[in-house]
Order: structure tokens, then C-alpha cells, then sequence
């Protein structure tokens, strides 16, 4: 894959969702703060407390509450929301992260694919593990422009690609895993996961990382500053 080393904070955006988890959320965004200065979106979505009014001038961030939009007959709504605020002031690259990521360095250099990450397979179905995605912007403009998130047969089409994207929420509601909607999308517009060295992301397995080889790890246990 080409390795762009060019970049600036000027062409990222870093995406996080957040839902009552205020502390890890305020521990990565001041990690994330120490190694770059772009836009960063934080979308607390079913977690309207006001503490989280408090990111907004501590990190800089732009704060966007909205209501629960994971469970599958919302179809591929947190995604979409995903996109169209990254959309209203793009950047050449959107960079979802979780609030478990560890972010310990910048990236030597950002990759040409669309979607990029560590890269997970379920049967033939393959998506970017979700602690760490970088996001193209031609991917996500093409992504809201072909309507899948929003079709009639959205959830039925994903389910058939990759049964595995839907889990089950806290709540106990069935709800569809982003790293397969857009593992989906990629599959539907011929644009597939590509392997990003600098982000090691599993689901649940801790990630040393003591010589700082990867850039991000997820999910990071060391949550204190």
C-alpha cells in the first residue's frame, strides 16, 4: 500500500463516540491532545448529562448529543451520523476511535486506502476491528451518496453478509457493530479493508505496546494519565 508521510493535523478529524463513560473518554482525548491539533468530534448519542459540556472547552472538541441510533432497526443511522458530521468540514481523512484506544504517538505516515486499520475476518465477510478506523474521505462521501445505510433492506442485506454483526447491547437490544457496516460498504462499493501497520486493534485482547511500535493500540488497559 502507498504511505502518504506528508500529512498535517489540517487533514484529520478524529471521531469518538461516548456513552456514560466520561472518565475514559477525558483520558483518551488528553492523549490524544498531546500529539495532535486537529478537528476532533465527540458524540455522546442516548447520554444527554451535561458533564460532557466540559470537553468542549478542556480538549477543544466539538460536542453532539442525538439519541441511541445502534439497535438494527435503526439500520446503518450511527454510521450515516458518523459521516455527515465529518462531512460538514471534511478533511482528507476521518479517524474513528474509541474511548479504550490508546493513542501514544503520532502516525509515521497515513495510508492510501479507504478504510484502514487491523483487519478481522468472520466467514468471507472482512471490516477494520472498530477501536481504530481511518476513514477516506471518498469513502464516506460515496458511502452517504449510495444510500445503503438508509435502504429498506439495510439490515437484512448486512445480516446475510456477516451474520456476526449483530450482537447484543448492554440493554440486552440487538444492535449492529460499526466495523461491519463499514466492512459492508466496502464490500457493496468496491472499496475493502486494507491493513494499517500503525494500529494494532483487537476486541478484547490487551496490546503491549512498550517500545511504542504502534501508534494506537485498543483496547489500552494503562487508562490514567
Amino acid at each position: 500500500m502507498d504511505k502518504i508521510v506528508d500529512y498535517s493535523d489540517a487533514d484529520l478529524t478524529f471521531y469518538m463516540p461516548v456513552f456514560r463513560d466520561l472518565e475514559p473518554a477525558r483520558w483518551a482525548l488528553a492523549h490524544l491532545r498531546q500529539h495532535y491539533n486537529g478537528r476532533a468530534i465527540v458524540a455522546s448519542d442516548g447520554d444527554f448529562d451535561p458533564c460532557w459540556r466540559s470537553l468542549e472547552s478542556e480538549f477543544q472538541v466539538e460536542l453532539h448529543y442525538g439519541v441511541k441510533n445502534t439497535a438494527y432497526w435503526c439500520r446503518g443511522l450511527h454510521v450515516e451520523k458518523m459521516m455527515r458530521l465529518f462531512l460538514m468540514r471534511p478533511t482528507k481523512w476521518l479517524i474513528k476511535l474509541d474511548t479504550d484506544a490508546g493513542i501514544h504517538r503520532r502516525f509515521q505516515y497515513l495510508p492510501a486506502g479507504h478504510q484502514c486499520g487491523t483487519v478481522q475476518h468472520s466467514g468471507d465477510a472482512t471490516s477494520i476491528q472498530a477501536g481504530c478506523v481511518v476513514l477516506s474521505r471518498e469513502f464516506c462521501e460515496r458511502s452517504l451518496a449510495s444510500g445503503f445505510l438508509t435502504a429498506p433492506d439495510f439490515f437484512e442485506s448486512l445480516i446475510s453478509w456477516c451474520p456476526a454483526s449483530l450482537g447484543t447491547h448492554w440493554d440486552g437490544v440487538p444492535h449492529i457493530a460499526e466495523d461491519w457496516v463499514l466492512g459492508y460498504l466496502g464490500e457493496r462499493l468496491g472499496m475493502p479493508p486494507c491493513e494499517f501497520k500503525e494500529i494494532r486493534s483487537t476486541w478484547r485482547d490487551y496490546v503491549p505496546n512498550p517500545d511504542r511500535k504502534f501508534a494506537v493500540t485498543h483496547p489500552c488497559k494503562a487508562m490514567r494519565l
